[in-house]
């Protein structure tokens, strides 16, 4: 890792901010479901669905029209699907996310835009949906127009409106959560990490009696090698770095508390690293 203290500070601080990011859309997502449980029987005025007597107009009372703008307002795919996945009712932001005019997609399956590889997947929901009455999955849909997939969560919930059942859907675009993700995992996989155990001595030497996988990733040098040359990780310390490095260390030795160093590493390969270092002291029962 090429990295100036700079760098790894930026990255640091690229690292607390993605993880704010994070947590603020997994809270919104949490919300969303909450909202949906709150919704009930309540997103629409009517309902139109096919029955074995023909068509039948269902109609909801009381405050049902208040739940309705809340899911107008939610900012929030929205729909509600007859048990089989027809589309009885649709927001406006399930419309613009599926690049599909509200009169098109009223009356359509939500099926038809789900990716064919989350197919099966969608219909056995439906049918779990059955049984268990409010789940959610993550799934790829395609708007229309476009080839490009869009990871979404979905949430159902399963309800009667007077004799027929029907399924409320929170459709949450992932989008930015999964960018968000990967610019984490990406700094995440840049930050390597190893973990080394070491024997410190009044006398300025130390004995290194451990090194994790990360050692070989970022100093180039197996754990064995490094045990078995205990002058080999020093020797790859820049000189000028190196001196800073000892007497701090054992600055923070005769103090017993916890340090941090930055400081100059040459890889096996010949590449210089920045290495961000911190470490702590334990004492032996003779207080050494």
């Amino acid at each position: 890792m090429n990295d100036s203290p700079d760098t790894l500070k930026t990255l640091r601080q690229e690292v607390e901010t993605l993880k704010g990011k994070l947590a603020e859309m997994q809270k919104h997502l949490n919300e969303t479901e909450e909202t949906l449980q709150a919704i009930g029987s309540g997103e629409i005025d009517a309902l139109v669905v096919s029955t074995q007597q023909g068509k039948r107009v269902f109609l909801l009372e009381g405050v049902d029209y208040v739940y309705q703008c809340l899911v107008e307002q939610m900012g929030e795919g929205a729909a509600t699907i007859s048990a089989d996945g027809l589309i009885l009712y649709a927001n406006q932001q399930l419309s613009e996310l599926l690049n599909c005019p509200l009169k098109n997609l009223i009356g359509s399956r939500l099926e038809t835009f789900v990716s064919p590889h989350d197919k099966k997947a969608f219909l056995l929901l439906l049918q779990q949906l059955q049984e268990q009455k409010t789940l959610s999955q993550e799934l790829s849909l395609i708007p229309a127009t476009k080839n490009q997939e869009i990871a979404v969560k979905l949430s159902l919930k399963q309800f009667r409106v007077n004799e027929v059942l029907v399924n409320s859907v929170i459709i949450t675009d992932l989008t930015e959560l999964k960018v968000e993700a990967a610019k984490l995992n990406n700094i995440l996989d840049r930050a390597i990490a190893a973990i080394i155990s070491y024997r410190a001595f009044p006398d300025h030497t130390w004995i290194f009696d451990y090194w994790s996988q990360g050692c070989e990733q970022l100093f180039g040098y197996t754990a064995a090698e490094l045990i078995a040359d205990q002058n080999l990780f020093t020797s790859r310390i820049f000189p000028e770095d190196l001196e800073t490095v000892i007497s701090q260390t054992f600055k923070d030795y005769k103090l017993n508390k916890t340090g941090y160093i930055e400081y100059r590493y040459r890889h096996k390969n010949g590449t210089v690293h920045w290495i961000s270092s911190s470490r702590f002291f334990q004492w032996d029962e003779t207080g050494k």
